[in-house]
Parts: structure tokens; C-alpha cells; sequence
């Protein structure tokens, strides 16, 4: 090894503070990411989709500042687009404490090909780069799926470490190669002088990057061979080298990042007492580090990973005019946490398979889980939620499979990111925007949708209205202006949600009102640029594909809990009915405008949250060893037994005309413990849905054609065969988007055994402590 001709002065830094008050970079930076930044991930239960399936998706937003769940918004913009950049679904997504679930139909708009789902929000608009989350998706029909590639073509590369080829000092060009389909390949090659001397050999790894160390001499070009996998040889030139300039060459290590910085003689003498600032930066979070040469060609700084920002981090170099002139992208590993789940089997039940679900690190974690077979070829996420929210953001280019580095994270895969980030350069976020235009709030966060209304030709003294209660708000009145109109700010309602509104007329009877209503809603479709669809690709399905007749038409085995039929005639119910019962009068539809309203009013406690429904008693009851608990009553409806409470969700009370609540339960025994409740419907109850004598209801009845998606239970499509290699390779078993792990509780799951030996078990999720996890497990199923 040649004896250095330059001394290396290494030291540690000691970070300057920064006065708020100064107008300088550092302000100008802090200022460019005072406003929030938020990232949405979408976990989809797979990426190819046979027609006649639901494409179901969980949605997490992400508060990229604090590191936590976002909260900010609840209104979710969640669109599907063809190549041609043509909206063919959309649907308004409810964020609930920073995660949102539900589903698209693929049916008949659906024609076999590439499709994009895109996720975003009303307040990305502020800011000039695009947050918005894309996700390609492969629809195929039950039928043949041809994909056939064309001849191959192959495009490398070489970037210079910070963007600068020097002469006369070290420096190190990375480099990636990727075919006509954007995917990078592996290759082996060697760099050649301008005389065919072989300088160094370099080989890529699968994804087509790598780097390599250069120092170039003065009046030298140099080139490069490489082998392609077809056995061809590509001849490329390295960009020119100049004869002044900087470089910067860092070396990230374990626990420090190592920042050389490089120049040469010719450069030396014209910059040796210039004062340079570094600056270490992240969302907003900056530390400076100033500098000179000292009369030096190489000056090399030490930074602690422990003083520095979890995730990217970017180098920049400032000269002494406050223009940036060098940068670089890394990864840091150390201060960011991730979370471990287990699963394991619990016996089989039946025909179902129940596994259970462990955390083994300490946050409370919110997850979503896809089960498919293990031989899937379903499943290719561009991103996973680690590379979604720690890499997407801060990179300027595509990336392919960034989740790759985010999977059973080792040195290698760490070495391999550092690689890709150097050959990424400059930093997403242009300093030319930092400087000049600061974000401002010219788009607020969607929190449910406004409702403007006015009531029409109504008497001069009615001053409120009265809206019956929904899935997400109580019943309530709503006061009039002098003009007779209201509005609703912040309301949640379903797309297939009915709106009922009554209002009290003089007698204090409740009459129908004719109300007009408007909805203010940004849910138009959004701009997708199909001009560039390859930063979306993920690979192709394969060829000649055959998935013969996968899912009959119109079929699907629904997972739903149905209310029987009458069984008991009205003389029957009579007698069901003791004295206890209470005729419902008119007063009760006024004070309880639904059933759940009147049962909690008569001492029992009804939780309601997006449609599910529980009764129990106030107070608890002991029963010998099993402790206290809470019971549940008995619900007659009609003198049938209710198994489902989520059935009397929304119902009117106007609906029924008799009403026992029996909180003793004699006669029930032990599972009358929680009381008996009898409802007796009204022989008219089917005026509620009428609508050809809708003028005899109280209430007028609207039916938005706006409002939040309406979440699905998880249905399994009826396929033709669940041991054909077409299932194996695209059919759906099981989804589960909310799975909440709490303390060391296990969490069981259930599913319908369809046969499947050896499952895949795609896990993405949140915690608490804004933690995240990204993982896949495989079970045997015994």
C-alpha cells in the first residue's frame, strides 16, 4: 500500500445550535418542514387479482416528523386507475386513529391488465412533492393470461459518490443496470483505461447495483465491458472526469458515519481558506457541522449514529456563498425499532383453522394479516410498510423492490441499501424550493364530510330540525337560521347510508319535512401520470398463465349471521308478552329516535361502534368460580331469538309497537341471567322502506350519493377448486385487517380450512409507540 501522501485529521463533532431568529439555511430549512408531513401505506391482501374477487386493503398513515400514527385526517382518497391514467374506482376511505380498512369490487369494469391504486389526502396538496401512495395491481380473467416480452434491452449507469468525478484523488462511482422492464439483472465487468488497461473488476448484485473505488489521472477516459446474462457484451463510457472539484466519500459504519471529503491540488489553492458548513438533515431536524481544508486535499469527519436522525439522513455541503454543492443519502439502522410477532396453531375446529398470535417485543401493536398458500404468486408489494415510510419519502427516483431491504434485515442487505442511496444523489426534497417556496396551509385536513341543507316551505316557527341518529352520531336537533337553512360540519355517513329528518310541528307532533341538502366533499379524482408506469413495475405474473374457471359467476360464500324468520303468530307473541310490557307512544320515538337509544335509557349498557352492537348489564353479576362479568340479555324480536345484536343497529323506535324488558330473565335459567328483552314490531313496518307511500312516514328519508366506503366482513370467493394449481398460485384464504395485540394477550384468528398444507402469512402493521412491523410467516398446518 502506497504511503498516504495526505494526513487524514479525524475528530468527533460537536453540533452547533441554531438561533430560530437568523435568516439563514438552517432556518429556511426548519421553515420548508414547519407543517406536517404525513405518508399513507396501503397493506393489500395481494397484487393479483382473478375477476369476481374483492381486492380488500388496510390503510396506516404516518406522522413522518414524530415518527407516530397520524391522526390528522380521516378522509382517505383511495382510487383505482387503468394505464391510460383513467379513474375506474374510487371510494372515500374513514381514518380512525391513523388506519382505515375496506375493499373494491373487481368485477366487470375490470378487463384483464395492469391497474393502480392510489392513496391520498386533501392535505398533501400543500406541499410541491407528491406523498400520495401508489400500489400497481395485475387483474386477470378466468380464462388464459398472456404476457409475453419482448426482446431484451439493457441501460446502466455510473454516478460518482456525491455527483462529482474528481482527477488526481479518490472517488467511488456506483452503478445500476436494469432491463426494458426496469428490473435490475446481475452482471460482472471491468473498467478500462482509454490504452485497454484493465483498471478493476466489478460484479452487481441481483437488483443490478453495486460500486467501485476510482482515482483518475489526468488526461485519461475510461470505460467499461460488461457481460450481460445473455452472454453479450455491453461497452459503456464513465462520465469525464474534471480537474477541480469536490467529492465526498462516506462510509457507513456500525455505530459512526465517516464523511471524507476529498478535493485535489488544482483545487486546493483556490479554496484552502474557504469556510464550508455541512449539514446533517431530516423532515425538518438539522444539525450543522462547519469546516475547512486547511491547506489539505482530504478532510474526514466522524459523526456518532447515536446524534444523528433514525432513517435517511442527507449530507449536504454548503460552500461559502450558501449553495449547495455536494450531497449524499444514508441509512441509519441503530435508532429505529421494529417488532417481532408469533404465530402458532391452536387445534382445528371443524372445518376452520385457528392460529394464535403473539407479540414478543413490548408496544401494543395494530396489525393486518393476508393468509395465501405458500406457493402464492399473488403477493408482490412494490413497498412494505418499513420502506413506505422510512425510504420512499426521501428518495428522488425509483426504487426497485424497496422492501427488499426491509426483510430480514442483515449486514448484506444493510451494505446493499447504503449502495442503492448512493446511486439515488440528490435528496428528494430540491433546495431550490427550500429557499423560495414555503409550504403554506392552503389545504386543510378532511375531517368527515359538511352537510348544507335548507328546509323548504315550512311553517315561520319551526326553528330546528331533527335528525334521526346514524352509524356514526347520535340523534340530534339541528338549529335553523332565519333562512331556514344548517349545517353539518365534520358528520360521518356511509355511501349507502340513509339520512332521516323530521321536524316538530305545533301540536308536538313530528311531521316531514322537505329539506334540501348539499355535500361539501373533496373527493374528486386526483391526477395520475401514466407516462412513466415502469417506477411501478414489480415484475410480471409469467406466461401463459392458465387460472381455467378459478371462481364461478356471481358466487361467494358470505360469512353473515341472518335473522330467522317468523315462526310464531301474532297470537303466539301475545302471549310471549306479560304485563310488564310497555306500549311505545309517540314521546319515545321523540326521546329515543332508535331501539339502542330506549334499551340503554332502561339500564343496560349498549356499546355501538361502526355498526357492531353489544347489550349488557350495568352492573356485574358473580357466578361461582368464573368471577364477575357483564352479561348479555336474551332479545326476542318478534318471538324469535336475536344471535345477533348488530341487527337492531340504526332501527327506529317508531318501528315497534311494544317494548318488555324483563330484567329478572325467570324462566331462562342460567342464560337469562342478563334479562329478557321482547320486541314486538308494528304490522306497518314495512313503511320504513316504502318508498311508494313515503308521505306517510314522519321523516324524509335521503340518500346521499356521497359518503364514507362501507367496510366489508372478509367473504371467501367461491372457487372451483381449492386444490387446483390455479388457486395455488392466485386464490385468497383468509384477511384480517384488525388485529390489535395487547399486552401479553394472544390474539386468536379463524378461518375456513380450504386444504392448504403450508400457508404464508403476510403481517403489516403499527404500534403505539410508532414502531412498525413488517413480516412474513409460514405455517404447516397439521
Amino acid at each position: 500500500m502506497n504511503k498516504k501522501l495526505f494526513t487524514l485529521l479525524f475528530f468527533f463533532i460537536t453540533f452547533l445550535s441554531i438561533s430560530q431568529n437568523e435568516k439563514n439555511i438552517e432556518k429556511q430549512y426548519i421553515d420548508y418542514f414547519q407543517l406536517p408531513r404525513e405518508s399513507i401505506f396501503l397493506h393489500l391482501n395481494k397484487t393479483t387479482l382473478i375477476k369476481g374477487e374483492e381486492l380488500w386493503i388496510k390503510g396506516y398513515a404516518y406522522d413522518r416528523k414524530n415518527n407516530l400514527i397520524s391522526t390528522g385526517t380521516s378522509n382517505i382518497n383511495i382510487e383505482i386507475f387503468d394505464t391510460n391514467g383513467k379513474q375506474v374506482a374510487q371510494q372515500l376511505f374513514l381514518g380512525i386513529n391513523g388506519t382505515t380498512n375496506g375493499s373494491f369490487e373487481i368485477d366487470s369494469t375490470f378487463s384483464t391488465g395492469n391497474y393502480y391504486v392510489k392513496a391520498s389526502t386533501n392535505w398533501m396538496k400543500n406541499f410541491k412533492e407528491d406523498d400520495a401512495f401508489v400500489q400497481k395491481i395485475h387483474v386477470i380473467n378466468s380464462t388464459k393470461s398472456n404476457v409475453d416480452k419482448t426482446g431484451d434491452s439493457y441501460d446502466i449507469q455510473f454516478l460518482p459518490e456525491s455527483g462529482h468525478l474528481i482527477e488526481n484523488t479518490d472517488n467511488v462511482i456506483g452503478y445500476k443496470i436494469i432491463d426494458n422492464y426496469g428490473n435490475g439483472i446481475n452482471i460482472n465487468g471491468k473498467i478500462l483505461d482509454n490504452n485497454g488497461l484493465e483498471i478493476t473488476k466489478f460484479k452487481s448484485n441481483f437488483l443490478g447495483i453495486g460500486k467501485f473505488p476510482l482515482k483518475p489521472a489526468p488526461n485519461k477516459t475510461y470505460s467499461a465491458e460488461i457481460l450481460l446474462p445473455n452472454g453479450k457484451i455491453l461497452t459503456k463510457d464513465l462520465p469525464l472526469s474534471n480537474n477541480n472539484g469536490l467529492n465526498l466519500i462516506l462510509n457507513n459504519l456500525k455505530d459512526r458515519v465517516i464523511l471524507t471529503l476529498n478535493t485535489n491540488e488544482n483545487t486546493l489553492q483556490n479554496i484552502s481558506d474557504e469556510q464550508f458548513k455541512i449539514l446533517v438533515h431530516k423532515d425538518g431536524k438539522i444539525k450543522t457541522i462547519p469546516f475547512s481544508f486547511e491547506n489539505k486535499t482530504k478532510k474526514s469527519l466522524i459523526l456518532l449514529k447515536t446524534e444523528l436522525f433514525p432513517g435517511v439522513n442527507t449530507v449536504t455541503l454548503f460552500n461559502s456563498k450558501k449553495q449547495p454543492i455536494l450531497e449524499r443519502l444514508f441509512f441509519n439502522h441503530n435508532l429505529i425499532n421494529t417488532n417481532e410477532i408469533n404465530i402458532t396453531q391452536n387445534q382445528s375446529i371443524n372445518d376452520s383453522i385457528q392460529l394464535s398470535i403473539n407479540k414478543i417485543t413490548n408496544p401494543n401493536l395494530n396489525i393486518s394479516l393476508s393468509v395465501l398458500p405458500q406457493t402464492t404468486k399473488s403477493y408482490n408489494p412494490s413497498n412494505n410498510i418499513l420502506s413506505s415510510f422510512y425510504l420512499r419519502p426521501y428518495v428522488n427516483g425509483h426504487i426497485q423492490s424497496p422492501q427488499y431491504y426491509f426483510t430480514d434485515i442483515d449486514n448484506r442487505k444493510k451494505y446493499e441499501l447504503d449502495v442503492l442511496l448512493l446511486t439515488q444523489g440528490w435528496s428528494r426534497y430540491n433546495w431550490q424550493n427550500i429557499f423560495t417556496s414555503t409550504p403554506k396551509e392552503n389545504y386543510r385536513f378532511n375531517n368527515g364530510i359538511t352537510i348544507k341543507g335548507k328546509l323548504n316551505k315550512a311553517d315561520n316557527n319551526v326553528e330546528s330540525i331533527f335528525m334521526y341518529g346514524t352509524e356514526f352520531h347520535k340523534s340530534q336537533f339541528i338549529p335553523l337560521t332565519n333562512d331556514k337553512t344548517f349545517e353539518l360540519k365534520n358528520f360521518y355517513f356511509s355511501k349507502n347510508e340513509t339520512l332521516k329528518f323530521s321536524y316538530v310541528s305545533k301540536n308536538k307532533k313530528l311531521k316531514r319535512p322537505n329539506i334540501y341538502l348539499k355535500y361539501d366533499l373533496t373527493n374528486k379524482a386526483t391526477f395520475f401520470d401514466s407516462s412513466n408506469l415502469s417506477i411501478y413495475e414489480t415484475g410480471v405474473v409469467g406466461t401463459n398463465t392458465t387460472i381455467d374457471q378459478l371462481i364461478y359467476d356471481n358466487s361467494i360464500v358470505l360469512s353473515e349471521v341472518e335473522i330467522k324468520t317468523r315462526k310464531k303468530a301474532d297470537e303466539e307473541e301475545s302471549i310471549a308478552f306479560s304485563n310488564n310490557s310497555k306500549k311505545v307512544a309517540q314521546d319515545d320515538h321523540l326521546k329515543y329516535a332508535n331501539i339502542l337509544d330506549y334499551i340503554n335509557a332502561r339500564g343496560y349498557y349498549v356499546a355501538q361502534e361502526l355498526g357492531n352492537v353489544s347489550i349488557t348489564t350495568r352492573i356485574a353479576l358473580s357466578f361461582g368460580t368464573t368471577g364477575a362479568t357483564n352479561p348479555s340479555p336474551i332479545v326476542y324480536y318478534d318471538g324469535v331469538i336475536l344471535t345477533d345484536f348488530n341487527y337492531l343497529y340504526n332501527l327506529p323506535t317508531s318501528q315497534f309497537e311494544k317494548i318488555e324488558i324483563d330484567k329478572s330473565g325467570l324462566g331462562q335459567g342460567l342464560r337469562g341471567a342478563g334479562g329478557v328483552i321482547r320486541l314486538k314490531s308494528k304490522s306497518q313496518v314495512d313503511l320504513i322502506n316504502d318508498s311508494s307511500i313515503s308521505s306517510l312516514k314522519p321523516f324524509q328519508v335521503i340518500k346521499p350519493n356521497v359518503g364514507f366506503n362501507t367496510i366489508k366482513k372478509y367473504y371467501i370467493p367461491k372457487y372451483s377448486s381449492f386444490q387446483s394449481s390455479a388457486f395455488k398460485k392466485f386464490g385468497a384464504i383468509s384477511w384480517h385487517p384488525n388485529l390489535l395485540l395487547v399486552d401479553q394477550n394472544p390474539t386468536n384468528i379463524k378461518f375456513y380450512n380450504t386444504g392448504t398444507k403450508e400457508l404464508s402469512i403476510y403481517i403489516e402493521g403499527i404500534a403505539e409507540d410508532g414502531s412498525l412491523i413488517s413480516t412474513i410467516k409460514t405455517i404447516t398446518i397439521k
